[in-house]
């Protein structure tokens, strides 16, 4: 049998694998620029049926998603919010709504699970390809793979950088995955600066410490970013992820100002995976007047989020696995 070309965790990428994606992404782009590609592209899959199940709330991942599935013409069901607002909230398990939609015969099934583990234990009870739409505080592959295909368009490369990532890195699922990916480029560096109620996971410090050429800091204090900004190629930062369990900071000092972005050389980037937390505007972790800052690239960033998504479901359709290369 086949294997089932699921999309789970971002181990499954690579540099190798991903330069692909990235070309096919960069294509879909440009001829969705013009009318007559896209009706041509509406007719690809048409016929195919995919099933959006988003247990925890969404914008960009789910919408990009929906409209992906648009532009290559197949037909979607989605539910937004499921733990409140579908049969999950009567005490229906994910194993029980996983095989009746399976009864249903999509081809594709996108999950976001409000739990770590959502989308392996959906991949393991269906042949339907299952891509994981982010899982708890585990892991956002697909985010990782936009994320990479940004970092490659604005800088050229994925080996040889300075990464800083700045906020919530123990919740933050969107690190988790990206730090997989990049820890698969040569000589990199990672500095990490968060409180220490934030400081990363210790499974992905062992990731990284197992890596050879790759090295890493943790900073537990913001008057670090004076001296690593201006080193940094990639400025990543992260809200602090109270609705996966993360306190609430009382104080933001892990903020970005316009201050704080001009410190980033005049070649570098700064990146959100979205949300931005703006409720409380003066403890926003980046502010306002950044947006309009000539190093921020997270409207870009999520941009590139459809173009992405509709390579990997092309892929995935076609029935292509997307797995590391074994060593």
């Amino acid at each position: 049998m086949a294997e089932v070309p699921h999309i789970i965790t971002a181990v499954q990428f690579t540099p190798v694998n991903m330069e692909p994606i990235f070309f096919r992404a960069r294509e879909l782009r440009a001829l969705d620029q013009d009318p007559k590609s896209r009706k041509e592209h509406a007719g690809r899959f048409l016929g195919k049926r995919a099933v959006n199940l988003f247990y925890a709330e969404s914008t960009r991942t789910r919408t990009s998603f929906e409209l992906a599935e648009v532009a290559w013409g197949i037909g979607y069901s989605s539910t937004a919010n499921a733990r409140q607002f579908s049969s999950a909230a009567k005490g229906e398990t994910l194993a029980h709504t996983i095989e009746i939609v399976n009864q249903y015969n999509p081809d594709l099934i996108v999950l976001r699970y409000d739990r770590v583990g959502g989308a392996a234990e959906a991949a393991s009870l269906v042949d339907v390809p299952i891509i994981n739409a982010g899982d708890g505080s585990g892991e956002h592959p697909t985010q990782a793979f936009l994320d990479a295909f940004t970092i490659q368009e604005q800088l050229g490369r994925l080996d040889k950088l300075q990464i800083t990532f700045m906020g919530d890195l123990r919740f933050g699922r969107t690190v988790r995955s990206l730090a997989h990916v990049l820890s698969k480029g040569k000589n990199n560096h990672f500095d990490f600066v968060s409180t220490e109620d934030l400081r990363l996971s210790e499974d992905i410090k062992e990731l990284l410490d197992a890596v050879p050429g790759i090295t890493y800091t943790e900073h537990f204090h913001a008057s670090a970013l004076t001296s690593i900004l201006p080193r940094t190629d990639i400025f990543y930062v992260t809200r602090t992820q109270t609705n996966l369990g993360a306190p609430k900071l009382q104080e933001n000092k892990f903020r970005v100002t316009s201050e704080v972005a001009n410190l980033l050389p005049s070649h570098a980037i700064l990146l959100h995976p979205m949300p931005i937390d703006r409720e409380d505007p003066l403890n926003s972790e980046i502010a306002l007047e950044v947006d309009r800052h000539p190093r921020s690239r997270y409207y870009r960033q999520a941009g590139n989020g459809l173009y992405i998504r509709m390579a990997l479901i092309e892929k995935i359709l076609e029935g292509e696995p997307i797995l590391a290369e074994v060593a």
